[in-house]
C-alpha cells in the first residue's frame, strides 16, 4: 500500500472518531439537561394527602356520648378516692363497628405535665393512656388533647407514668358488646387538682344495626 493511500485510511479513521466523539458528547449533553431539568413530583398516594388529623374530623360524622365535662380528679396522696374519681356504666344495644375515645385535661389550666397521666379503664381492659401514641389533634396550649381508637389504646397498666416504658394495647371496642353493661372507671394520676374537661365516646354502628352506648 503505498503512502498516499495509507494517508487517506488515516484521514478516514481520523473521521469516524471524531463523528463518534460527537455524537457521544451530544448523547452526554442532553443526558445531563435532562437530568436537571426540574422533576415532576411523584403523585401523592391517598395516604399522603389525607390530613393528618383525618380520624379527628371523622368525629364529626359520628355519634357522640360524653362520659365526663370539667371533672376534677387527682389523687391525693397516690391514693384513689371516690369523688375524684369518675366511675359509671355503660349500656350496650347492637353491632358497633368503630369507636374512638377522645380526652382533654389539664391542670391549672395549662397541659398535664410528665408526671401526670389520664387513667381510663372499660371492665378490666385499659389503664394510664399513653400519649406519645394519640392519634393527631388539632393544637391546644391549655390543654392535654388525646385521640384513640378503642380497638388498640395504647396504656400503662401502671405507675409510675413514665414515656420510656414500652405500652401494653388494650382493645375497649372489644368490651362494648351487644347487651353488655361495662363498667367506667377514669381519673386523672396527678397528686394537684386536675382536670378532665372532656371524656366522651364518638362511634358509628355496624352496617344494619340500630346501635347505642348510653351512660347509666
Amino acid at each position: 500500500m503505498d503512502e498516499k493511500m495509507i494517508q487517506k485510511l488515516n484521514t478516514a479513521i481520523s473521521a469516524v472518531f471524531i463523528v463518534a466523539a460527537v455524537v457521544l458528547f451530544a448523547a452526554a449533553l442532553k443526558n445531563r439537561e435532562k437530568s436537571e431539568e426540574p422533576q415532576e413530583e411523584a403523585s401523592e398516594t391517598p395516604a399522603a394527602v389525607e390530613s393528618a388529623t383525618q380520624a379527628y374530623d371523622d368525629l364529626d360524622g359520628m355519634t357522640r356520648l360524653e362520659l365526663a365535662e370539667d371533672f376534677a380528679s387527682w389523687t391525693p396522696g397516690a391514693a384513689l378516692e371516690d369523688e375524684k374519681t369518675l366511675g359509671g356504666s355503660l349500656a350496650v344495644t347492637g353491632r358497633v363497628a368503630k369507636a374512638y375515645l377522645a380526652v382533654k385535661a389539664s391542670l391549672d389550666g395549662k397541659p398535664l405535665t410528665k408526671y401526670e397521666s389520664v387513667f381510663v379503664k372499660f371492665n378490666d381492659e385499659g389503664g394510664h393512656l399513653f400519649r406519645p401514641m394519640s392519634l393527631e389533634t388539632p393544637e391546644d396550649a391549655a390543654t392535654t388533647s388525646l385521640l384513640y381508637d378503642l380497638s388498640g389504646v395504647p396504656v400503662l397498666p401502671s405507675v409510675p407514668y413514665d414515656e420510656t416504658r414500652a405500652p401494653e394495647t388494650a382493645d375497649l371496642r372489644a368490651t362494648l358488646e351487644d347487651g353488655r353493661t361495662v363498667k367506667l372507671t377514669a381519673f386523672i394520676s396527678s397528686l394537684r387538682p386536675a382536670l378532665i374537661e372532656e371524656l366522651s365516646i364518638a362511634y358509628v354502628c355496624a352496617e344494619g344495626s340500630d346501635c347505642a352506648i348510653a351512660l347509666k
